[in-house]
């Protein structure tokens, strides 16, 4: 190629004969066929890439056999897939796989138009029934049925998700982002389905239960030597396990820093201003700065599973006007064995699980450590509220005037 000539977005792995992938380029649209099939019915179909990307006002649509399941995308590059544009699935009620090691950016303009579920990883290997498929050397795929059960990361800093656009998937669909880090500056939308941002540490498998879509960790044997999360400063602890409440913070990517704090009567000894700057590049962090909705007649579930989750200035919204839905942050440790270090949510962002005619739905927070809550918290119902529960097993702040409930 001469250096003057801009690579095309889109190329399919032309070492891999199997899955004979094609693309036809009509305009900004880049038509996607072939694919290697698994067996059976509703089957998986295959691609791969050596390079995935999609170009401001470019459309990547992938042309699906009506019968198919899954389109399981394996992008093998050594740079991130960078999406501008429109992500699109057509001829088949299939869900669309990202699976990318080196990491997925979507950009403020990317958009999607499918007609099921998302899933976007950064996993290294899939896993479909014990039987592995490792995104640098896929083969065997006729024997790949079903979705995949699990994601397995072999990397310790498995690469990043990020999302600046506009994610919307059909109500009652599900959207699943799963990283070393995980970052939301735009808006996943699923109204009346599910939205789950999973923050994985190196060298980690993250199990899908194929029954309720619930996230199980299962700790590969060199992970558990793992170092304990590092933060750059600890926050101070008040005495008397009281809960503190802050008036005014500093709020970047970089962390978070509580000023002018006050503490409750309780503790008055320790109205020492606390800082909490954790690392948001590493492994295991989720940062939400964007929108998250799950909103409908009916509530969904908004998951945010990690070792440290930060909410600056954000929106999760579940409500319901039937019945609200439910927000999820840490982990869930009885059902799952995963919780977090660390939740942070600031002054400026909200929740809500409320319901205009029937009961509210839940918010719910766990923290292995310390969970600092300031934000708006409101699961009112016109017939029952839900609950608001924080546990923390070390250190808990929240601001309790701005949690509406009755």
């Amino acid at each position: 190629m001469p250096p003057s000539q801009t690579p095309p977005p889109i190329v399919p792995d032309s070492s891999d004969a199997q899955t004979n992938t094609q693309i036809t380029q009509t305009d900004n649209q880049y038509d996607i066929t072939g694919g290697a099939r698994s067996a059976g019915e509703a089957p998986n179909l295959f691609h791969r890439f050596e390079r995935f990307n999609v170009e401001v006002n470019g459309t990547a649509n992938f042309v699906t056999p009506a019968d198919v399941a899954n389109v399981i995308n394996l992008i093998d590059s050594a740079e991130a897939s960078t999406i501008d544009g429109l992500l699109q699935v057509t001829g088949a009620s299939a869900n669309l796989y990202l699976i990318n090691p080196a990491g997925v950016i979507f950009g403020q303009t990317a958009r999607l138009n499918l007609p099921a579920n998302l899933v976007v990883s950064t996993a290294d290997q899939l896993l479909f029934d014990q039987q592995a498929l490792a995104v640098e050397d896929g083969s065997g795929y006729a024997a790949l049925t079903g979705a995949p059960a699990a994601y397995r990361f072999t990397s310790e800093t498995p690469a990043t998700i990020e999302n600046a656009g506009m994610l919307a998937v059909t109500p009652g669909q599900q959207i699943l982002l799963m990283g070393g880090t995980v970052q939301n500056d735009g808006t996943l939308s699923a109204r009346g389905g599910q939205v789950t941002l999973a923050a994985v540490p190196g060298e980690h498998t993250v199990r899908l239960s194929r029954t309720d879509g619930v996230l199980s960790l299962e700790l590969d044997p060199t992970a558990l030597n793992a170092k304990p999360l590092a933060l750059t400063a600890l926050p101070v602890h008040l005495t008397g396990g009281a809960i503190a409440e802050a008036s005014e913070m500093l709020a970047s990517a970089e962390g978070v820093q509580l000023v002018s704090a006050e503490a409750t009567p309780a503790a008055e000894s320790a109205q020492t201003a606390a800082s909490f700057a954790p690392d948001l590049t590493q492994p295991g962090t989720i940062l939400v700065r964007g929108t998250i909705d799950v909103g409908n007649q009916v509530g969904g579930e908004a998951n945010l599973i990690g070792d440290q989750i930060v909410l600056l200035g954000a929106n999760i919204e579940a409500s319901g006007e039937q019945t609200g839905g439910q927000i999820s942050m840490g982990g869930q440790p009885a059902s799952t064995g995963l919780s977090a270090v660390y939740v942070f949510v600031d002054r400026e962002s909200q929740l809500s699980t409320a319901s205009s005619l029937g009961s509210g739905g839940d918010i719910l927070i766990w923290s292995d450590d310390t969970a600092l809550f300031y934000g708006t918290a409101n699961t009112e119902g016109a017939v029952e509220d839900g609950t608001f529960t924080i546990d923390a097993q070390n250190r808990l702040e929240r601001l309790a005037p701005r949690n509406r409930q009755r």
